[in-house]
């Protein structure tokens, strides 16, 4: 009868140690079917100093537009150089961008410089308000009648780390990008990655950063946190859970481990064995 008691006994402590609370797993927990609630109001990309903008003119006489267009360039193996179409701009203010097609660097002054115009002032606006101001040069100038103007970012990137399927440095590319976008884009947390918090690091000014904490159990917080939509250069951090984390011991063997308790209970299953055989 001992002997059924002792066994009972560490069965059910193996059994408790091995199960894990699923109420950690899951995304946004609070949130119900038909639930409206607004989200933190998402901030327009910007460009700033050292970023990187492809401009493109487009109009009915591609002649025209030719000249305000950057030239592609594409690099000759074996030479060490790069050949390029005709371009409008001076070889000091190109970049090599995606895809072969050059871009304007903004300097420290916030400005490109831009075919005829020379010098535009561009830090601090939108994507669509760059194109507005050289549209607008363009036919105030008598340059182009009705020209079409498409400006991109070329290195807006937000990094993910940590307890992701794959982690890396993932291409920014559009207006409100959320925190859950990039998540799918590192191939989503990993079973072993902290759901609360996922922390992100933003840079405010200069070198200086803020430090945010996101629990992605709770959708509401989620959805009014400052970092739900993404900016340039914001670093996204999942930890490794508890289970992980004690893993990574020397012999991944330690008190929180179920491991370290089934070797414990299998020992006194054991030792009951042997004292009340």
């Amino acid at each position: 009868m001992r002997y059924c008691y002792t066994s009972i006994l560490m069965l059910s402590v193996l059994f408790l140690c091995s199960c894990g609370s699923t109420r950690d797993i899951a995304y946004m927990q609070d949130l119900a079917a038909g639930q409206q609630i607004e989200s933190q109001v998402a901030q327009q990309l910007k460009a700033q100093p050292d970023d990187k903008l492809t401009i493109v003119v487009t109009c009915d006489k591609p002649v025209l537009a030719s000249m305000f267009n950057l030239p592609y360039v594409t690099n000759r193996i074996g030479t060490g150089g790069v050949s390029s179409s005709t371009g409008g701009t001076s070889a000091s203010t190109m970049t090599s961008g995606e895809n072969g097609i050059l871009s304007y660097t903004v300097d420290k002054h916030g400005d490109i410089d831009f075919p005829v115009f020379g010098k535009i002032h561009v830090a601090g606006l939108e994507r669509a308000e760059i194109a507005a101001m050289i549209r607008k040069k363009l036919i105030d100038s008598n340059q182009i009648k009705d020209p079409t103007v498409i400006v991109e970012f070329v290195n807006h990137y937000v990094t993910v780390i940590g307890e992701v399927a794959r982690p890396g440095r993932f291409s920014l590319n559009r207006d409100k990008t959320t925190l859950l976008d990039m998540l799918g884009m590192a191939g989503d947390l990993t079973i072993s990655g902290k759901r609360q918090p996922v922390k992100v690091l933003r840079n405010t000014a200069g070198d200086s950063h803020q430090v945010y904490e996101v629990d992605l159990c709770k959708g509401v917080e989620l959805l009014r946190s400052p970092v739900f939509y993404m900016q340039p250069n914001d670093l996204v951090y999942v930890e490794p859970n508890n289970k992980r984390s004690n893993e990574s011991t020397i012999n991944g063997n330690t008190l929180r481990t179920p491991s370290f308790w089934l070797s414990l209970g299998s020992f006194l299953l054991t030792l009951g064995v042997l004292v009340f055989k």
